[in-house]
């Protein structure tokens, strides 16, 4: 009933697409965390409000994708990570180097990459 509360308000805060991202990544923090990752109570407990706070600056309401981002580590072992990207736009070999290398910074094999995309994957890749 919660969760149904919570996302009738939350199309009244924000934007029908701030609305779907806001979901989008509230469902992805609770899928990590009933899998054993350590994700912050402000990421699972955040609310439409401070989602637009934070991530709606304009005045379109519109949240900035590049921001969405997760960084999230494992409860028993801090080197098994996933980083959770959001990108804009079309998804293209662009779009997958700068996912590779905003998390190639640490040289660790462990590492595991979600990607949110809006549209399907192109036949190319």
């Amino acid at each position: 009933m919660q969760a149904i509360q919570e996302a009738l308000h939350s199309t009244t805060v924000l934007s029908a697409n701030a609305s779907r991202m806001y979901r989008i990544r509230k469902t992805v923090a609770t899928m990590l965390r009933k899998r054993g990752y350590v994700v912050p109570e402000n990421v699972l407990n955040q609310n439409p409000e401070d989602f637009k706070t934070e991530f709606c600056p304009g005045a379109d309401n519109e949240p900035s994708r590049d921001q969405l981002s997760l960084l999230v580590f494992k409860e028993n072992n801090i080197k098994d990570k996933i980083y959770v990207f959001f990108p804009e736009g079309d998804l293209g070999l662009d779009q997958i180097k700068v996912c590779v290398k905003a998390s190639a910074h640490t040289n660790n094999f462990n590492e595991q990459r979600i990607l949110y995309l809006n549209q399907n994957i192109p036949l190319y890749l």
